[in-house]
């Protein structure tokens, strides 16, 4: 996992207030791990994943909804092609 120490606007700053940014190598088991403990922490997760890669990394609504215990408020950018919208 690394924080990104990068220098950034001055709107980024202001609406990012307070925030921690981490990128995360997915492909990678223990950042998958990592990112998987981070969205289950979480009460709200935006998704931007495609629904074929959201599953591949188990970062999908039906996968976290299940293991948050169907605690988890969850919202995907992508709609096309999806048969379940995950509110």
């Amino acid at each position: 996992m690394k924080i990104h120490p990068r220098a950034v606007s001055a709107y980024y700053a202001s609406i990012n207030w307070g925030k921690e940014v981490v990128f995360l190598d997915l492909k990678d088991e223990s950042d998958l791990q990592k990112a998987q403990e981070l969205a289950l922490g979480a009460d709200i997760v935006i998704s931007n994943f495609n629904e074929k890669r959201a599953l591949k990394y188990g970062l999908d609504y039906a996968t976290l909804k299940r293991k948050s215990g169907n605690r988890l408020c969850f919202l995907d950018r992508i709609w096309e092609g999806r048969s379940e919208a995950g509110f």
